[in-house]
């Protein structure tokens, strides 16, 4: 496969291919909504090798050669833990639940399940209250769990990701032991939403708005404990990003 590079900077044609290298089983989790297909993005497109997954959909099949596999890649996505493939070294991308809650349920409640689509302002009056009720504590837990896996780890915030971008992918890349020169990340700069990256400008209400005083103080007590699981892991305090009242 083919990712076609600006002309700028002498920015040539990235080919994604399989890897030819016995690599460490590695896994890229997170929670559902948090950035993971994105986050594939960027590490094709600055190592040139395939990303893997556990699942198989058949809407990211034309934009990842490695959707389905999970040998000859880089990277597999998982939202689940050691139960399909045995990793031996792992990525944990977490993104402030009241976001990846609500890309979640963009997600399920969209037309076709679009990656980049949105539920209806109807869904979200009806439905996403539950939702977000049951699913705060799928992302406590997740994130609990990846963060007590036994083999080499690497902590990503999906906000910091998004802030200072080429600084968090060669925290990746020198993870998976992946030498990228820096005119590669000059390249990726110019290309750098990819296929699957959703938009919130045109959308017409503020899903933030969903959030009942009730879920907020949920949310926190789950961020506080995530939160004090990746101090002790890392030795790092990091704030995960709280409610706003505006999503962007």
């Amino acid at each position: 496969m083919w990712i076609k590079h600006p002309t700028e900077m002498n920015c040539s044609q990235t080919t994604i291919k399989m890897s030819k290298e016995k690599r460490p089983v590695t896994a890229l989790f997170s929670f559902p909504g948090s950035g993971n297909t994105w986050t594939r993005h960027l590490i094709e497109y600055t190592s040139g090798v395939a990303t893997g997954s556990v699942y198989c959909a058949t809407s990211l099949i034309p934009v990842f050669i490695g959707e389905c596999h999970v040998k000859d890649v880089i990277v597999i996505k998982s939202h689940e833990g050691n139960n399909r493939v045995k990793f031996e070294k792992a990525i944990v991308l977490i993104r402030s639940p009241y976001r990846s809650i609500i890309s979640f349920f963009n997600y399920r409640y969209s037309r076709g399940h679009n990656q980049t689509g949105f539920a209806s302002k109807d869904d979200f009056e009806r439905l996403f209250e539950g939702f977000a009720i049951t699913n705060i504590q799928q992302w406590r837990g997740n994130n609990l769990g990846w963060l007590q896996f036994k083999g080499p780890k690497c902590v990503v915030f999906y906000e910091e990701l998004l802030q200072n971008t080429v600084s968090e992918l060669k925290k990746m890349n020198n993870f998976l032991n992946v030498t990228v020169a820096d005119t590669t990340y000059s390249c990726l700069l110019k290309n750098i939403e990819g296929d699957y990256h959703r938009s919130y400008k045109s959308l017409t209400f503020n899903p933030m708005q969903y959030y009942t005083r009730k879920l907020n103080v949920t949310i926190e007590n789950a961020i506080k404990q995530v939160e004090e699981k990746v101090a002790y892991v890392t030795g790092n305090n990091h704030n995960i990003k709280r409610f706003t009242s505006v999503l962007k």
